[in-house]
């Protein structure tokens, strides 16, 4: 008799364990047909976000509003939301839902110079002067964020802002309208992934900014080597001395700062790739990556598609390790292959993005 009530006593404290389990929220992306079969019976598509979020939270209490981190519509048809393990698997079987991915976190990685590609900007007839230098461009850069006092963001010489330009100068702390100009033209930060994912707050040593402006350097960095105006006098600590400059000096540049001291996370990245698509970028570069899933389940390479499919190039640090590599660095895959392989559940209907 003892031994069937601890027995009995196990298997409840199991169950308890399982259920509580099941109920731990995590941060995952839910991916939508685009012709969702109840699409059409909604205004807007965060309200049917919302909707199909909705049908899937097991707790009364829950608001779907509150549990909804972000809405795409741009860079992928869905959204990104708290979830439990019992929603997503009940998400999973919606016909309306392609995939239930979690979110993801990638580090930051490095480029090198225009040496590199022996390019020369004296060169008559050289690809770098026949771009004029990336003249009018809008670069849109993916990182920790911007220095705005740099030098290599001085707007002198450069045009006017383009007028399909549609973005902002996000403000918040440290950082306000006055540190965009013609160079830097846009600046926006995405922290929602990263905050609910991160149960600490940044170490004593790390100043994070709730805002655009770069604690890092990282970004600085990347943006100022994507498209960064001459500058004559650099040097590291008096040694090297000589000029510094982007690829692209005479292009535009926006920030989207997607990286913070825990990391970037998938979520907050596609948020990004999502804005930027509609803020009218020409060019996204991502100095970012992390391990490798499956092209169709990386939320980097479908963003980077449904850029592509909107006249934007994307370009991706690569790594020197090939197993390693992740998203738009992985290399292109031919539509058929990549429908193919992300066909929705909604039959008798064709995969568009």
């Amino acid at each position: 008799m003892e031994f069937k009530t601890t027995q009995l006593f196990f298997t409840i404290f199991c169950l308890h364990i399982l259920s509580s389990h099941a109920q731990i929220m995590q941060t995952y992306i839910v991916q939508l047909h685009p012709d969702g079969l109840s699409r059409s019976y909604f205004t807007s598509k965060l309200h049917w976000h919302l909707s199909v979020l909705e049908k899937s939270i097991s707790t009364e209490d829950d608001d779907s509003s509150s549990r909804l981190l972000y809405s795409y519509t741009s860079a992928m048809e869905g959204f990104a939301a708290q979830l439990s393990l019992s929603e997503v698997d009940l998400l999973k079987k919606s016909k309306e839902v392609i995939s239930v991915k979690p979110d993801r976190r990638v580090g930051i990685h490095t480029t090198y110079s225009y040496k590199f590609l022996g390019l020369s900007p004296t060169r008559e007839g050289g690809a770098w002067v026949k771009s004029k230098f990336g003249r009018g461009s809008i670069i849109g850069v993916l990182d920790t964020g911007v220095w705005p006092e740099s030098p290599s963001f001085d707007d002198r010489e450069m045009p006017p802002v383009p007028q399909k330009w549609k973005g902002i100068c996000q403000q918040g702390q440290d950082f306000n309208a006055l540190n965009c100009n013609r160079k830097l033209i846009g600046a926006r930060y995405f922290s929602k992934g990263h905050r609910v994912a991160s149960l600490t707050s940044s170490p004593d040593t790390v100043v994070e900014y709730l805002s655009p402006r770069d604690s890092h350097g990282h970004g600085t960095h990347t943006a100022s080597t994507a498209g960064g105006a001459p500058v004559s006098t650099a040097s590291v600590l008096g040694n090297g001395a000589g000029e510094a400059r982007g690829m692209a000096p005479g292009a535009h540049i926006a920030i989207y700062k997607v990286c913070w001291f825990s990391g970037c996370y998938s979520s907050d990245i596609l948020a990004a790739m999502d804005v930027a698509i509609r803020d009218g970028v020409d060019i996204l570069s991502l100095s970012l990556g992390g391990f490798p899933v499956p092209l169709y389940e990386d939320t980097i390479a479908i963003g980077s598609f449904r850029a592509m499919e909107h006249g934007i190039s994307v370009i991706c640090a690569a790594e020197i390790t090939p197993h390693r590599k992740l998203g738009c660095e992985r290399g292109s895959l031919d539509r058929h292959h990549w429908r193919e392989h992300t066909r929705p559940k909604v039959s008798g209907r064709s995969s568009t993005w």
